[in-house]
Parts: C-alpha cells; structure tokens; sequence
C-alpha cells in the first residue's frame, strides 16, 4: 500500500474515533464535563480540550502554520467543539491533497529547547498517536461517568469501512 494512503487511512479512523467519543460526550450531564477524574488533563472537558490542542499543534508542524496557543483553563466543550469542526474540515483538505513528496519531506522543530528534525509523516503519524493516547483516559473517564463509549479500536474501524 502507498505509504500515503496509509497514512490517509490513519487520519480517517482518528476523525472515527474522536466522532464517537464527541457523540458520547454530548450525552453527559453539563456539570459532569468538569468534574475531576484525575489522569493527565483530569476531566472530560479538559481531555477533550487536549485532544485537539495536540492535533491542531502537531497538524501545524508538519503543514508550516505557527503553534496554536494554549489556555489556562480549558475551554467550554462547545467552544472546543467549534473549534473542532474547522481543524477537521482544515486537516482533512490538507491529507486529502498530500503528495509522497510532502511526507517525506524533512521538518525542523524546536523541542524542550533543543533543536530537532524528522520526516513529515512521523508527525502526522504522531498526531493519531497523541489523539489515541488520550481518547482512550477519556473513555474511561466516560466510563467512570457512567457513558460507556462505543468501541474505538483500529480493528474496529476498519471493520466499518
């Protein structure tokens, strides 16, 4: 398989996967969304709020955009999801339009002040990597909540397509 339909084929199960998730939080009660789970962002709405912080900054190192700031507090879920809706529709445009020229393509970044440089498509591969980490602590925390999400495997997903 071309190597850049493969990574098309990632990017297709993480918009998957962060639409069942964002459909199971639009089920839980508002006061629940800020309630303390713990974990690394300690609620569903800061979780979330993460979620597509990393994807729009990894999107913006391997596409040449400045980094994306980010809040003290985490946004509203509403907020987030707006957001959401023109990073995805910005991010699908861009995989869509992707050349095998542009993934291997060489990015230099600066990283805990250290200078650094990979392949555009380890970032890109690592955007899906950051998501899937921290969709899987908010389906727990959905879980703990009492809304369960549906299953958000790889294997699943490709069963569905």
């Amino acid at each position: 398989m071309d190597p850049v339909e493969i990574i098309r084929s990632l990017y297709g199960y993480n918009q998957w996967a962060n639409d069942r998730l964002i459909a199971r939080v639009g089920d839980v009660p508002r006061d629940r969304l800020s309630e303390s789970f713990g974990g690394n962002f300690d609620t569903i709405q800061g979780t979330l709020a993460h979620i597509l912080h990393g994807e729009m900054f990894y999107f913006s190192r391997w596409n040449g955009t400045s980094s994306p700031t980010r809040a003290a507090e985490p946004p509203s879920v509403e907020e987030t999801l707006a957001r959401w809706k023109t990073h995805q529709a910005t991010l699908d445009s861009a995989v869509a339009a992707m050349t095998a020229e542009q993934a291997d393509a060489t990015i230099n970044y600066t990283r805990g002040g250290a200078d650094r440089s990979s392949p555009a498509w380890q970032m890109m591969l690592n955007l899906v990597s950051h998501s899937t980490q921290h969709r899987a602590e908010l389906a727990d925390m959905l879980t703990r909540a009492g809304y369960p999400a549906l299953p958000i495997d790889l294997a699943d997903y490709y069963q569905d397509h």
